[in-house]
């Protein structure tokens, strides 16, 4: 059987080199009525909680498909949240946003924030790459000396998208399936998107 290769979801820092018309986060506005630190630590769904008005204020003015404006708010195209929802519509919550340009606000664009539902724990400690290696996998801090994590293929093959859980922790990085990463890449829907891909054992 093929192996489900996964790879994180990063950002595609070299795209921004002097195209400053490309869009990046200015600023975001969300209601006090709602923690954002909530997309990060629960895994139940959030369209009851989630506010109308949520809007996020961009510098220049072409789209792309992957945007990071902070350390909760991760959001997508239309046409990336399709794809992901073709094959983890169960593994992902996606909600509703508004882009503005901040030189012309009457051009507006619909985005989605990205509310990982689906967390495991593939991590194999033994062969992840660490900055201080835990004492113990009772450490709860451990997630933070993670360098290169490196998963076992049987804990990941049926996941397609994904956060995971180190000792109760949540770390913060997304990843996604190969079957993702491709049609991402052949439907032309990954501006702003880097792949790096997993060592699974």
């Amino acid at each position: 059987m093929k192996k489900n290769n996964i790879y994180s979801l990063l950002n595609d820092v070299n795209l921004y080199d002097n195209k400053p018309e490309l869009i990046t986060a200015n600023n975001i506005q969300i209601s006090n009525t709602f923690e954002p630190s909530k997309l990060l630590s629960e895994q139940r769904r959030l369209n009851k909680d989630w506010v109308d008005d949520a809007t996020i204020w961009v510098n220049g003015h072409i789209p792309v498909d992957y945007l990071t404006c902070s350390n909760y708010i991760e959001v997508l195209s239309s046409k990336a949240k399709d794809i992901i929802e073709e094959f983890a519509k169960d593994e992902v919550e996606f909600l509703p946003i508004t882009v503005k340009l901040v030189l012309k606000s009457d051009i507006q664009y619909r985005y989605w924030v990205i509310h990982v539902l689906n967390y495991i724990e593939p991590l194999d400690w033994e062969n992840t790459i660490w900055s201080k290696k835990p004492d113990s996998k009772k450490d709860s801090l451990a997630y933070l000396s993670i360098i290169k994590p490196v998963f076992y293929s049987d804990n990941v093959e049926n996941s397609n998208f994904f956060k995971i859980n180190i000792v109760g922790k949540t770390r913060h990085s997304i990843y996604l399936s190969e079957i993702i990463k491709t049609k991402l890449i052949r439907e032309k829907c990954n501006l702003g998107m880097d792949f790096g891909k997993i060592k699974l054992t």
